[in-house]
């Protein structure tokens, strides 16, 4: 019976939203550093994190020189992931 409780409690973990009700985030931090050259392979970085994990994510991207349509496409990779979150650091 343990075993079941502990996998409920897990599964609770992975499905709540964050910030959590405390203000904190259990959330993996990844960042990842890169310019227009490389928003493709970061695009598939990123979505085979989300693919991949059942964690919450929180990625931070360091704009080394994207444009407003590399933004825009990155972003719409977690606007429907409930799980991940994506920010933009200069």
């Amino acid at each position: 019976m343990k075993e079941h409780d502990a996998a409920a409690t897990t599964q609770r973990a992975h499905t709540t939203p964050y910030p959590d009700e405390d203000g904190t985030s259990d959330a993996i931090p990844i960042a990842i550093t890169f310019d227009t050259t490389y928003a493709m392979p970061a695009a598939v970085t990123i979505r085979s994190a989300m693919k991949h994990t059942r964690s919450k994510l929180s990625f931070f991207i360091v704009d080394l020189g994207l444009t407003k349509a590399d933004k825009e496409k990155l972003q719409t990779l977690v606007e429907n992931e409930p799980h991940a979150d994506l920010q933009f650091v200069h």
